[in-house]
């Protein structure tokens, strides 16, 4: 976390110190992010999953747990607009105002017409459609996390199921103008692509666990990362890149026309906006878990909250409100022309419409089982991924729904393109489906693994954030695939801006990506934890939106993370903009949207001072003037310098610092340097250049001695030589030793030769621990060390002092034993010196987390919630705590001597079993390893 050469381990920002320690180390004043005001701004049905708002301004949600729609007009009145399939967990609307759910549990899609008519078995999908999109031409798309492909389903409700193959897991999807689908591929950590012939491409890597993704009008792909906290952009060549961090678990996202992206972060209740040029800010606070974000074209953002059944609203001042409920669990959200919002509601299986003055009408329209994605088309049509039915819903401006089209395994989230197809990113069977606007669903092409977003840019190419490759996938409207980035941890949200740049919400890393038509890929900027949602506004700036913190990051454009309280929201998973940058997020724990107004953003801060460089042999020392505190943001709590001339080349300056060293620099060539400060939710716009500096190496001494002996022997020799020789031999041997080597060389080696260093050294000198673990929950380490050339040993200690040090031999690999006292939340340093070398008072460091406290469940509980084909489906809601290292995986079983594989966390999932009265045993494990005890669940007959 605070290493102090480029060859530690600089992976890490000193948040943990940050947040617990700082202020007492220092006596800096630390006030956190800086939120807007926040109120609900209406209810949906039970838990909202999804959100999309139609031309007019009405919201949308699919509410999972209600198998419902909720429409929320632009005044705020909320209402149940129709039934879904079961667990609608996908939703998006069409140019006619048309409403469909992707319902997981059924393997369909309902569509609802404007009217309120639902018809819930609108058309097939694969196996547990999530994301759900609709293209301009009417098509509908599911992606299918069970089957891992696409399904097509054309405006009539022809639906080819297994249209495309996408990664493993795919759960967003979205659409381009040129009618390519892209998939956010959950496990493969991936986008898939899939042209409109249905060839599927992996198009690139994403952040860890992509579930939410979108594109932009350039046909750039963006996901939200949900276990890497971050968005993850991809180029359309597929260059990939972590444009910035979110909030925590981003599970959806959405861009406005500015390029501005916006996640809805579920683990932290909020909204992150990423500016297109990476600055990441939280934007406003959401309900309680919100699963899908929307944006209209006054730039209002929407999500639909899960957790509170509600819908969030947050306008471009910042302002953040209660727009309206939700049906149970909104995922995703959608924003129509008119302002109304629409959310997914995974836990009541419909979608929640709410009008922009607040009007929220909880149970719209029905869709399919657990609706995840959601999308509208120009003509006011909703659709919705279901996860749970594997199948895409319909449903019409006035409400009347219908399955469009099947879909691959797990839909999860959804798009259309310029020509109304319809595409979603299906996690579970790790492809895209296509589905036309009759209803015609195909599988378009494989993703990488697990896409949990989807978007489409311009050219109508689709991408797919793949949280479980951490990758993006590239698909093409021939559906073409291939994978275009590798970077950022679970990307699990993806939109796309309009030069073609792709941003992702990564929320293994809490970052967001920014990948480059090229395919280059950076990290865009930090987010909350955890962003599960994505957007972009007109200026570039990002926003995610955070699960686990309830809040909302914006990204500006230089890179500048700001983040924004939702408030009463609770559990943000989806984020939409409308055009007046309003902010909406869904609340899935508190089944409400959340909008959040932009005017009271809180202005970054100031980019540090132009660092100072002074020149070593293959090194540099870069000194930095500590930065002002900040209004809203506190001191910096470290400093990040690299080389502009090499971005490799690094280090880091903690708060007890003034300078680092900057190592494995070439002799004779010319280096400045940048810095830019941290904090824990924020990192400035890098400072101007240093001056220049050019290493050189030190002064050789000669290493051969004078050939030529004295040539004035001495004049006066001994006239009388002594006769008689002594016969007693001098005791004092004589101290000039023979001028004449032996010429024959001792036959007998030394029986003890020193220790052998390894003839290779790297010379970017440093130590990792564990290959560059945060956490461990073992005081015995692995020490990862580089060593300089002159070296010939290593000298460590657990302290800085060096008082207890240990000299090891110089091997890449040491085994260590950190100090175990002090409180866990603390990080361990090990402190590293090379004696006898060019950096022998030169201390580097690396830093990791001792964790040995199991994490607890503390709510466990698991209801029934549809039946299909004979698999019964159980909605189970989960509550882990661990205060040191983080809750990161879920394992369940029905027999606990033969455990589950691990899951990313997730507070909500469905399990499925034949049985009417199954018992399941759940347990949690921590970021460190440590396991909690089973918790045995039970469930009572329907």
């Amino acid at each position: 976390m605070m290493n102090l050469a480029v060859g530690s381990s600089s992976r890490r920002c000193a948040s943990v110190l940050t947040g617990l320690c700082a202020s007492l180390l220092c006596a800096a004043t630390f006030t956190g992010s800086a939120h807007a005001a926040s109120s609900i701004f209406a209810t949906t049905g039970t838990s909202p999953r999804a959100i999309t708002i139609d031309s007019a301004g009405n919201v949308y949600t699919a509410n999972i747990a209600s198998n419902d729609v909720s429409k929320i007009t632009p005044g705020g009145t909320s209402t149940i607009l129709g039934t879904t399939g079961s667990a609608p967990i996908g939703i998006t609307v069409d140019s006619a105002g048309n409403i469909y759910t992707a319902n997981y549990d059924s393997d369909n899609v309902t569509k609802i017409t404007p009217g309120g008519v639902s018809t819930t078995n609108w058309a097939a999908t694969g196996a547990n459609p999530q994301g759900i999109t609709v293209d301009s031409a009417g098509n509908i798309y599911t992606a299918n996390r069970g089957s891992n492909d696409v399904t097509k389903i054309t405006p009539s409700g022809v639906s080819t199921t297994n249209w495309a193959l996408t990664g493993s897991s795919p759960i967003g999807i979205t659409v381009d103008s040129a009618g390519n689908i892209y998939t956010a591929n959950y496990t493969a950590r991936n986008v898939s692509k899939i042209t409109p012939d249905g060839t599927s491409t992996i198009l690139g890597a994403t952040g860890t666990n992509p579930i939410g993704i979108t594109v932009d009008s350039a046909g750039n792909i963006y996901t939200a990362n949900i276990a890497s906290n971050d968005v993850s952009k991809i180029t359309p060549d597929g260059t990939s890149t972590i444009l910035a961090t979110t909030g925590t678990n981003p599970r959806a996202i959405t861009i406005d026309s500015a390029g501005n992206i916006y996640t809805a972060n579920y683990g932290s209740n909020d909204v992150s906006k990423i500016t297109p040029g990476g600055t990441s800010t939280i934007l406003g606070t959401t309900g309680t878990d919100p699963i899908g974000i929307t944006v209209d074209s006054a730039g209002n953002i929407y999500t639909s909250n899960a957790g509170s059944s509600d819908v969030s609203k947050i306008t471009p001042d910042d302002t953040s409100t209660i727009l309206g409920t939700t049906g149970l669990a909104p995922a995703m959200i959608a924003i129509d022309s008119a302002g109304n919002i629409y959310t997914a509601n995974q836990g009541s299986n419909n979608v929640s419409k709410i009008t922009p003055d607040g009007t929220s009408t909880v149970n719209w329209a029905e869709t399919g089982n657990a609706p995840t994605g959601i999308t509208i088309d120009s003509a006011g049509n909703i659709y919705t991924s279901n996860h749970d039915s594997n199948n895409v819903t319909k449903i019409t401006p006035d409400g009347t729904s219908t399955i469009l089209g099947t879909t691959g395994h797990q839909p999860y989230r959804i798009v259309i393109d310029s020509v109304g197809n319809v595409y979603t990113c299906n996690s579970g069977s790790h492809n895209v489906t296509k589905i036309t606007p009759d209803g015609t669903s195909t599988i378009l092409a494989a993703t990488g693994s697990s896409p949990f977003g989807i978007a489409v840019d311009s050219a109508d190419n689709v991408y797919t954030a793949n949280s479980g490759s951490d990758n993006l996938t590239k698909i093409t409207p021939d559906g073409t695939s291939t994978t275009i980035a590798t970077i950022g941890s679970r990307p699990f949200a993806i939109t796309v801006d309009s030069a073609g740049n792709i941003y992702t919400a990564n929320q293994g890393s809490s970052n967001a990506t920014k990948t480059t038509p090229d395919g280059t890929s950076t990290i865009v900027g930090t987010t909350g934890t955890g962003p599960g949602a994505i957007a972009l506004d007109s200026a570039g700036n990002i926003y995610t939106a955070q699960y686990n913190s309830s809040d909302v990051s914006k990204i500006t454009p230089d890179g500048i993370t700001t983040s924004i309280s939702l408030g009463a929201g609770a559990n943000t998973y989806g984020l939409v903009l409308d055009p007046a940058g309003n902010i909406y997020t869904s609340n899935i724990s508190t089944a409400d949207v959340t909008k959040i107004t932009p005017s009271s953003y809180p202005a970054p801060p100031a980019r540090p001072a132009a660092p100072a460089a002074v020149t070593g042999n293959g090194q540099a020392t870069v000194a930095v003037t500590a930065n002002p505190k900040s209004a809203g943001f506190g001191a910096p709590s470290s400093y990040t310098v690299t080389a502009v001339q090499n971005a490799s080349k690094h280090c880091t300056i903690s708060f007890l610092q003034s300078s680092c060293v900057v190592s494995g620099l070439t002799n004779g060539t010319s280096y400045t340097f940048t810095a830019k400060a941290k904090l824990a939710t924020w990192q400035t716009a890098a400072s101007a250049p240093s001056n220049s500096v050019t290493p050189t190496p030190d002064p050789t001494p000669d290493p051969t001695p004078d050939p030529t002996p004295d040539p004035t022997p001495d004049p006066t020799p001994d006239p009388t030589p002594d006769p008689t020789p002594d016969p007693t031999p001098d005791p004092t041997p004589d101290p000039t030793p023979d001028p004449t080597p032996d010429p024959t060389p001792d036959p007998t080696p030394d029986p003890t030769p020193d220790p052998t260093p390894d003839p290779t050294p790297d010379p970017d000198v440093g130590v990792s621990i564990n290959n560059g673990a945060e956490y461990t929950n073992s005081p015995n380490v692995q020490l990862n060390i580089v060593w300089p050339l002159s070296s010939t040993l290593a000298r460590i200690a657990n302290d800085g002092g060096f008082a207890n040090a240990q000299n090891r031999a110089l091997t890449r690999t040491v085994t260590w034993r950190l100090s175990s006292s002090g409180p866990e939340r603390l990080p361990k340093t090990v402190y590293v010196r090379f004696p006898g070398s060019n950096n022998a008072s030169q201390s580097f460091t690396d830093d990791i987390i001792l964790d040995q406290t199991a994490p607890k469940i503390t709510s466990a509980a698991m209801k029934r919630t549809s039946s299909y084909r004979g698999l019964r489906s159980y909605a189970v809601s989960l509550r882990g705590l661990d205060q040191v290292s983080g809750v990161a995986y879920y394992q369940t079983t029905t027999d606990r001597s033969k455990p589950g594989r691990l899951t990313a966390y997730d507070k909500y999932f469905t399990y499925r079993s034949r049985s009417t009265n199954p018992t399941l045993y759940l347990r949690v494990r921590d970021r460190a390893g440590n396991n909690s005890g089973w918790t045995k669940l039970r469930t009572a007959k329907p």
